[in-house]
């Protein structure tokens, strides 16, 4: 006779807990999706960012020994301490030629969640090649994500996946978990 109430009871507290995690889930779809494509290391890896210190600048360059650690701290997964350095090397160098400073800016504010911040690297990132555009893109598809903003994020991965360079990034495979 016990057992018959405490087995409708766990069988209500089932029924429940079910509900909320299906509610969670259908609620947070994209933030599922954002926490599973994002990475903060570089599709490119960083062997580009070595052009970016160069051999021939003086040894005692402030700057380029600012961005010289910001990149040892991103390669080292230390994001806070990358962007602290990124931000001051940004700061003195708010227009860089290259676009490898503000996107390790942003994957670095985007780790440390930091998202107004990485947004606003985005748009202050030039985008002068191929890769800089597809960056651009993906990351901006991320935060969309990130803000359950679905059909902004669908856009922009859709945009992305018909560019001259989609930058190593898995667009096909977002576009397929989004139901494109």
């Amino acid at each position: 006779m016990k057992i018959l109430p405490t087995f409708g009871v766990a069988l209500v507290f089932l029924a429940v807990c079910g509900t909320v995690l299906t509610n969670f889930s259908q609620r947070n779809t994209g933030l599922m999706h954002y926490e599973r494509y994002f990475s903060a290391t570089p599709p490119t890896g960083y062997g580009l960012q070595r052009s970016l210190v160069s051999t021939e600048v003086a040894a005692d360059d402030l700057d380029q020994s600012i961005l010289r650690q910001g990149i040892l701290y991103h390669q080292a997964e230390d994001y806070d301490l990358a962007l602290t350095s990124l931000r001051a090397y940004l700061e003195s160098n708010p227009a860089p030629a290259d676009h490898l400073p503000q996107l390790l800016a942003t994957t670095a504010a985007l780790a440390t969640g930091h998202y107004g911040e990485a947004a606003r690297h985005l748009e202050a990132m030039p985008q002068t090649n191929p890769d800089a555009e597809a960056a651009a893109v993906w990351f901006s598809g991320l935060l969309d994500l990130r803000a359950e903003n679905l059909p902004a994020a669908r856009s922009k991965f859709q945009l992305l996946s018909n560019m001259r360079s989609d930058g190593n990034y898995p667009v096909d495979a977002m576009l397929e978990d989004l139901g494109e």
